[in-house]
């Protein structure tokens, strides 16, 4: 009974052990076939892979945050170009794609790029607004860009951002960025017209303004254009003067300063100020191109009778006559005599005789005639009164106080020493205190 169940329990046994072999090689099966048909996400060797029925995914998005390579490889800490979105992204080191933010790719070149909420890449735009990115992706940097969207130059600094409201060299960037270009702008109180290249313009002139060498708008002050070797103002507001005064010189209807030249009835000296009478004086006479000429205080040219002693008591000796064209009067000449003289003349007309210096001839006296007057004119000899005229009739001519000689000097209308014989009519004489009134014949050696 005993050896029995003994028995009994070895068969038992044996049944188990035959049985179990089955099992596990089923259950051996079964683990290998799911190994073989994987799913899901499986890690092999540090890389990261994606199956669906046991083939990796390959050039896809997963989970939307996640891509498998060409090889499957999820891509992590690396760029991708993704050809259906035709788009650059970034995947951070958990294989996620970076968006909405600035990525530094190469620590050493200080490249930086920036990814869109969606992920992409940004290239050829800006970015919150002081910053651009390239073609390429790279954020420009210490270098010039041209935005053919804006159809303008900037310049963006070291740190990626546009310069604005200063110059870079012979270039301006206005207050939004955009190089200044066939404009005119303001900086620090000065004014610069910007050409088609960008560049400010120097030494030149530009429509009404002139640019001085340093750029600046020339305003309220002269300017020498070697170009037109002439002298130029301009104005306050920059434009420069024409058929207009400035001060004591003149500037044409081209602009140059008036010089060496007559201006109507002004006349410009060689430094371009006109002629004037100089500080104390009413007149004053210059030369010019060998005549005389005399200017007022406000430098306009004199004509006909000038006082040049400017007193209420003047001689005739202090007078000049100057003609229609300004130029002083040499000679012989009929007119009326000057006013404001203390001398009296008896007729509205008179002759007077202007030497070489213009002075009109006269004596100092008329009551005491002297020889040191007789003056030799074309080879016929006069003497002159104190208020300029000539004498005519008999007359005393002293050589000292008391001893005169005695000159017939003809009729009014000849007014000149006449020599031979000659008959005197009505002549009135005092000859030794005794007076004669009576015709008379004398003989004028």
């Amino acid at each position: 009974m005993k050896k029995n169940i003994i028995l009994k329990k070895l068969i038992v046994a044996m049944l188990s052990v035959t049985l179990l072999v089955p099992a596990t090689s089923f259950l051996d099966k079964s683990n290998n076939y799911a190994q073989a048909v994987k799913n899901g996400w499986v890690e092999d060797k540090y890389n990261w892979y994606y199956y669906e029925n046991g083939v990796p995914v390959k050039n896809q998005w997963k989970h939307y945050f996640y891509y498998l390579k060409s090889d499957g490889k999820m891509a992590n800490n690396e760029w991708v170009y993704d050809n259906n979105e035709k788009a650059w992204y970034f995947f951070s080191q958990d294989g996620r794609f970076k968006r909405d933010a600035w990525i530094q790719w190469d620590f050493r070149r200080r490249d930086y790029y920036y990814l869109h909420p969606s992920g992409k890449m940004a290239h050829d735009q800006w970015i919150d607004y002081f910053y651009y990115v390239k073609s390429d992706g790279k954020m420009a940097r210490d270098e010039w860009i041209y935005d053919n969207e804006n159809s303008a130059w900037y310049y963006l600094d070291d740190e990626g951002k546009f310069l604005s409201s200063v110059w870079k060299k012979d270039y301006y960037l206005k207050s939004n960025g955009k190089m200044a270009r066939n404009e005119w702008i303001s900086d620090k109180g000065s004014s610069y017209y910007i050409g088609a290249d960008g560049k400010y313009l120097r030494s030149v002139w530009y429509q009404d303004y002139y640019l001085k060498a340093d750029g600046r708008m020339a305003s309220d002050e002269w300017i020498y254009d070697d170009g037109y070797e002439s002298w130029y103002y301009l104005g306050y507001f920059g434009k420069y003067y024409k058929n207009a005064w400035k001060g004591d010189y003149y500037l044409k209807s081209d602009g140059k300063m008036a010089h060496d030249e007559w201006i109507g009835k002004y006349y410009f000296g060689k430094d371009g100020k006109k002629y004037q009478a100089k500080s104390g004086s009413k007149h004053s006479e210059y030369k010019i191109d060998g005549a005389t000429y005399s200017f007022n205080e406000d430098g306009y040219m004199d004509t006909g009778w000038v006082n040049l002693k400017e007193s209420s008591n003047a001689k005739i000796k202090d007078f000049r006559y100057y003609n229609s064209d300004g130029t002083m009067r040499k000679g012989w000449y009929s007119l009326k005599p000057p006013t404001g003289i203390k001398e009296t003349y008896l007729n509205n007309v008179e002759w007077f005789y202007f030497n070489r210096d213009g002075k009109p001839e006269s004596s100092e006296s008329e009551k005491h005639l002297r020889s040191t007057g007789l003056k030799k004119i074309n080879g016929l000899t006069y003497i002159f009164r104190s208020n300029g005229t000539p004498v005519y009739g008999l007359q005393r001519v002293y050589t000292s106080d008391d001893n005169y000689d005695v000159y017939y000097f003809g009729t009014q209308a000849q007014s000149n020493v006449q020599k031979g014989k000659q008959e005197v009519k009505a002549v009135t004489m005092v000859i030794r205190n005794t007076t004669y009134n009576r015709p008379s014949a004398f003989l004028m050696m």
